[in-house]
């Protein structure tokens, strides 16, 4: 997780996130594509990623889950937040996903790979980018590779999904929250609702919304095991149940398909009831 009290980068960046949200004019993107902030493109060029990888990514494998809950406790990864208090969160008259992160952080980078595997399994998610975390000196876990949502598109019956990241891998203005999501996103990403956050220092990333029922703010697993790997590598690897990669990715992505699951009114079932996902409800 990166802390506004850890990390004055990340600190700054957020500054400049509320500060232009007071002045931007923000129009809200839905229909089928992903509802996200406005403007920007990615930090390496928008670098598409190919049609295999992205069905290697978001293609249901539910066999893969379920050898990988048995190979590993899922309390060697972090959970996500129950809070049962608060009004669902909606968008298109369906529960919604909501995400937040930046390209140049390395957390945000390892947690996609869970999110995008965890999407897979409700809907259709298309037009993923190649993308990488800084490589600046002093950057924790330098160039870790990932995927980027800047340009996605989601498709789903059972909920929404919507992504801003806020920044490029170099630290430059990316996407801006609109009013809504700044609302959400400064209500909730705060130690009241993720006791990980230090109290007062609002606002970490990567933050992560399942319909307001549950959050996470940091990354599942740590970035370190991405070092030196590929996209085309890990997408790959995603097959293999044992492969110690696979199994944090698709270990998160578990974790986040129960919480959406609570969701969907356990739809479809073919996710829903597998045995990955009902041992951790």
């Amino acid at each position: 997780m990166v802390t506004a009290a850890a990390t004055s980068k990340r600190s700054a960046s957020l500054a400049w996130v509320a500060a232009a949200v007071v002045v931007a004019i923000v129009v809200a993107l839905v229909v089928v594509k992903v509802a996200r902030g406005s403007g920007g493109t990615s930090g390496l060029g928008d670098v598409s990623a190919s049609a295999t990888l992205q069905r290697e990514v978001t293609s249901p494998n539910m066999a893969v889950a379920n050898a990988v809950a048995l190979a590993v406790s899922s309390s060697a990864l972090t959970p996500l937040t129950h809070v049962a208090d608060q009004p669902l969160l909606t968008l298109n008259a369906k529960p919604d996903v909501f995400y937040v992160g930046a390209e140049w952080c390395p957390f945000c980078a390892a947690q996609r790979w869970a999110l995008a595997v965890a999407l897979g399994r409700f809907g259709t998610l298309s037009h993923l980018d190649l993308a990488w975390s800084s490589d600046a000196v002093g950057e924790a876990y330098p160039r870790t590779p990932t995927l980027s949502f800047v340009h996605a598109t989601y498709s789903s019956p059972s909920i929404s999904f919507e992504s801003v990241e806020t920044a490029t891998r170099t630290h430059q203005p990316l996407q801006v929250l609109s009013a809504r999501q700044q609302a959400i996103f400064f209500q909730y990403d705060q130690h009241r609702f993720l006791p990980a956050n230090q109290p007062g220092y609002p606002g970490s990333i990567p933050f992560l919304d399942l319909g307001n029922r549950y959050f996470q703010a940091g990354s599942n697993f740590l970035p370190g095991i991405l070092s030196g790997l590929t996209q085309e590598t890990i997408a790959a690897g995603l097959a293999t149940a044992s492969n110690p990669v696979t199994q944090d990715i698709v270990g998160a992505a578990n974790q986040i398909t129960a919480g959406i699951c609570s969701l969907t009114n356990s739809q479809p079932t073919s996710v829903c009831h597998a045995p990955a996902i009902t041992s951790i409800k």
